[in-house]
């Protein structure tokens, strides 16, 4: 995994502004790893109308999943490993 040392700082009031003048439309924020919970609040207040979340969940959930399978090699039912990860 990638982490990030230093937060790029960006000038989100005018870079939003920029990309709604050229295309007109609200913006929809994605790839937003380990994004600063701060930043993703800003995009939001400053007319973000979407912002996809789903790589932020579906790395712990994978991780964890992983490492459930590593501890129990004979696991086969996706349904059993579900319930067990959802106890977590």
């Amino acid at each position: 995994m990638v982490y990030i040392k230093v937060q790029p700082k960006t000038d989100f009031r005018k870079r939003l502004a920029e990309i709604e003048a050229k295309y007109q439309h609200r913006s929809i924020c994605t790839g937003l790893q380990r994004a600063v919970f701060e930043d993703v609040r800003r995009c939001i207040s400053l007319g973000m109308t979407k912002v996809n979340i789903a790589t932020e969940l579906k790395i712990p959930f994978s991780d964890e999943l992983r490492k459930y399978l590593i501890e129990h090699p004979e696991a086969n039912d996706p349904e059993n490993i579900w319930q067990k990860l959802r106890k977590k």
